[in-house]
């Protein structure tokens, strides 16, 4: 059994169709029950071991492809060779010497690979272990004796098919195939053996065959016909895109065909065009033509003899809608995820079964269901240690890791997320670790380790934004990553500032309007999105420069203080000093001290002789960047797109409290007074009468002289 695009394979006969989008068909008949513990323990469990021997020719060309995929060539061959002489129907012989062929063309482009790179092809999660690019091997050497074997066994095909009743597929199986051979012999190992090598590669009799060659009838070969049997007998090309194509023009000519073909490969095909249209993103058409595969699958298996690669369809099928409907129906996801694992029963492949776990952790995660899902990471993070390539690993780590953090488990969650990190460097693989470090950045701010949180959300958003700039990033893909990296420093924003590290803030500030400039317009996010960003971004520019120039004056009012203490007048200092901390605004993200504590007394008395000199030169150089901010914030509001307006008023309104604290805690009461009323009003039209109270308490107090006690209201976590 082979796997599909991600974790599995599959089959289908409907026909594709011709949009994205749209919405997800009825799920009336997809499982939904809460699946038992029992059930998962036994769809867990792995096959046995060693698997016993196959019966028969259609179960050893089912295990010479499980072991294709599991990339171990020498016994898929050694399999396919055992009983490529035993007795069997046509339709049977044809699955195993198909099956025996992939094994040949992967062994041969493993060996190319590994004398070349020094490298194994890894190709797990996506489909046949040959379904890379066909270019892929055609400049690998080839020796003779490789290439009489191919050619032998491309013979033996076309024979099986013309002995099934097939003859005009087995006219374009050759068609097909014979220009496969010859760009093989193009480079054989010896150049001296050149000529023998270009024989080899030319079928006995006939010479090199010629597109759309005549067969005996004189008709020419259909090209409908020939795109079926292309999907069939060639492996699966690397682009998406390109096979897409191929599939589909295959599944549209299959009932119009007049011929005869070995079995039905319908469900076969479909099921490889559902798994190519979940990758370009097209997850309602992906599950209907899932689901249309199952039922034509039911039809086909509840006939004489079955019909070919019957539990490698139904398996694929199970999985891409394990895949599809995680989102839309978690539960269902769940069913299908475990009906996929109980197809495997005996096959032994650990890059499938752990990629099928790992879609049935996260349905299970989605679903909450807790017991299940911390049962299932625990197993999956055991089987991790079974795949042969580290970059297997990251998928299923992953997944433990967002289960380990949403049940809270957060020891276990980082030595996963940690194990993800590591590999993801080595690989450099900033796709997997962006997703570590934002799991990461959660499971720290969860214990309330506010520093390492922000040194995460850093990270994270200098990966998305990597990503998002690479030329490699396919445009369909760029939106996601801006997004990510805007949302990433969002949150450096905010817990920069709840942190008091205005020089962070402010530097996160610049990065969201930098990438904000620069997508307005170009429709990769809509402009009503990006003002949010914007504002946001704005808004805490604003805070972090209020808290830089509240510092400022801090600092000065200690070294007056120190002065004071100079002419013998320690004592008063000292007061103003605590009175200054008094005064200090509570809360998170906003100005965090105050130049003057205006009570009646000596303490209010040093205060204001103190604004009478340098201070006050210091505070309005300190109020420049301040107000640049605050103008610039203003601004950004003016130009609310439509449909915006709720927001902008919350901001205008939020812009004002927090101006009128920062005017406050510089000892400017009129001008605090004033904004701190525009605030009140601005509350109460919105409704919010929680904050319009608060304010009116503030307004009461700095009448009466009192010092500023608030910085203003936090960051909200929803503005709306």
């Amino acid at each position: 059994m082979t796997a599909p695009r991600s974790a599995s394979s599959g089959t289908g006969t409907a026909h594709p169709g011709d949009g994205a989008g749209g919405r997800f068909p009825d799920l009336a008949a997809v499982p939904v029950q809460v699946p038992s513990m029992a059930r998962l323990r036994e769809a867990l469990r792995g096959p046995e071991t060693p698997l016993p021997p196959p019966r028969g020719v259609r179960e050893a060309a089912v295990r010479v492809r499980d072991l294709v995929h599991a990339e171990r060539f020498a016994e898929a061959l050694y399999v396919a060779e055992r009983f490529r002489s035993a007795p069997a129907p046509p339709s049977e012989r044809l699955e195993l010497l198909r099956a025996q062929l992939t094994a040949a063309l992967a062994a041969h482009d493993e060996r190319g690979a590994h004398d070349e790179r020094g490298a194994h092809v890894n190709l797990a999660g996506q489909g046949d272990r040959a379904a890379h690019d066909d270019r892929a091997g055609q400049d690998q050497p080839t020796s003779p004796q490789d290439l009489v074997a191919l050619q032998e066994l491309v013979r033996d095909m076309v024979r099986t098919i013309e002995d099934a009743g097939a003859p005009e597929q087995a006219s374009a199986t050759l068609e097909v195939l014979g220009p496969r051979l010859r760009r093989l012999a193009a480079a054989p190992s010896d150049p001296s053996a050149s000529a023998t090598a270009a024989s080899a590669a030319a079928p006995s009799g006939a010479g090199a065959p010629r597109r759309h060659r005549r067969r005996r009838d004189g008709d020419a070969i259909p090209p409908g016909l020939l795109a079926v049997v292309g999907c069939l007998e060639l492996p699966r090309p690397g682009a998406v895109d390109v096979e897409q194509r191929a599939l589909r023009e295959a599944l549209v000519a299959l009932p119009e065909l007049q011929v005869a073909l070995v079995d039905d490969p319908g469900p076969l095909l479909a099921v490889r065009y559902a798994q190519d249209l979940e990758a370009i993103g097209w997850l309602p058409e992906a599950t209907r033509l899932a689901l249309d595969v199952l039922d034509e699958a039911s039809r086909l298996e509840a006939r004489e003899g079955g019909f070919a690669d019957a539990t490698r369809v139904v398996v694929s099928a199970h999985a891409v809608l394990a895949r599809t409907l995680l989102e839309e129906n978690p539960l269902a996801a769940v069913g299908h995820a475990l009906a996929a694992l109980e197809g495997l029963r005996e096959v032994e492949d650990p890059s499938l079964r752990v990629g099928l776990i790992t879609e049935l952790l996260r349905a299970l995660v989605r679903c909450d269901l807790q017991d299940q899902a911390t049962f299932t990471a625990g197993r999956l993070a055991s089987l991790t240690r079974t795949l042969p390539h580290d970059e297997q690993r990251i998928e299923p780590l992953l997944a433990v890791g967002a289960q380990r953090v949403a049940a809270r488990r957060y020891d276990g969650a980082m030595v996963a997320l940690g194990e993800v990190q590591s590999l993801s460097a080595q690989l450099r693989d900033r796709r997997s670790r962006l997703e570590a470090t934002r799991l990461l950045a959660r499971l720290h701010h969860e214990q309330g380790q506010g520093l390492e949180a922000l040194d995460q959300l850093r990270l994270a958003a200098a990966d998305a934004r990597w990503v998002a700039d690479d030329l490699f990033t396919p445009l369909a893909e760029r939106p996601r990553f801006i997004r990510a990296e805007l949302d990433a420093e969002a949150l450096v924003l905010r817990h920069a500032l709840d942190l008091g590290r205005p020089a962070e803030a402010a530097a996160a500030s610049r990065e969201v309007v930098r990438r904000v400039r620069s997508e307005r317009g170009t429709g990769s996010l809509p402009d009503a999105l990006l003002w949010d960003h914007e504002a946001d971004a704005r808004i805490g520019a604003m805070i972090a420069e209020g808290m830089r120039a509240t510092a400022e004056l801090r600092a000065d009012g200690a070294a007056d203080a120190a002065d004071a203490g100079d002419v013998g007048d320690i004592a008063d200092a000292a007061g103003a000093a605590d009175a200054g901390d008094a005064g200090s605004p509570g809360g998170t993200g906003g100005a965090s001290g105050t130049r003057v504590a205006g009570g009646p007394g000596g303490t209010g008395r040093i205060g204001r002789g103190h604004q009478t000199d340098g201070a006050r030169g210091a505070g309005a150089k300190a109020r420049t960047p301040y107000e640049k901010a605050r103008r610039e914030a203003m601004a950004t509001l003016e130009r609310v797109p439509e449909g915006h307006e709720a927001r902008a008023s919350y901001w205008g309104a939020y812009l004002e409290d927090r101006h009128a604290a920062m005017l406050a805690a510089r000892g400017e009461r009129a001008r605090a007074l004033k904004a701190a009323r525009r605030a009140e009003r601005a509350w109460r039209q919105l409704g919010r009468e929680d904050e319009a109270v608060r304010i009116a308490e503030e307004i009461a107090h700095w009448s009466s002289g009192g010092a500023p006690r608030h910085a203003g209201p936090s960051l909200p976590i929803d503005p709306h």
